[in-house]
């Protein structure tokens, strides 16, 4: 049976390719440019009573490098890929509305490479 250290190390890497392809994504978008970022800024692993497997909880923070506003999601190994392009849409739909407060001309002439931006000089 596996060790509880590798079964987490295992549910960590999950996250984290589903991290690095949803941001791989934002980096690669005409649109975007690498304007949205996620970072997980925590995680909490609750393994299952036999021995068998666990759950790791992690907390991921949404960030938008233009204006710095920021969003907390969770996510756990389980997820489905699709839940992080849903968490970052929702957060770039709904929360930044960068449609309705920037607009469609504002966003399809801005030529700004945010891939560049530190996102620790954002926050």
């Amino acid at each position: 049976m596996k060790s509880r250290r590798k079964m987490r190390k295992k549910a960590q890497h999950t996250i984290n390719k589903n991290i690095r392809a949803i941001n791989r994504n934002i980096e690669e978008d005409n649109l975007w440019r690498g304007r949205f970022i996620m970072r997980q800024v925590n995680a909490r692993w609750d393994a299952f009573e036999d021995g068998s497997g666990g759950e790791l909880f992690a907390t991921i923070l949404i960030i938008d490098k233009r204006t710095g506003q920021t969003k907390t999601a969770y996510i756990d190994n389980y997820d489905h890929p699709w839940r992080y392009f849903q968490a970052m849409n929702n957060f770039i739909v709904d929360d930044c509305a960068v449609w309705e407060k920037e607009g469609r001309d504002f966003l399809y002439n801005d030529k700004t490479d945010y891939t560049k931006i530190n996102i620790e000089k954002v926050l």
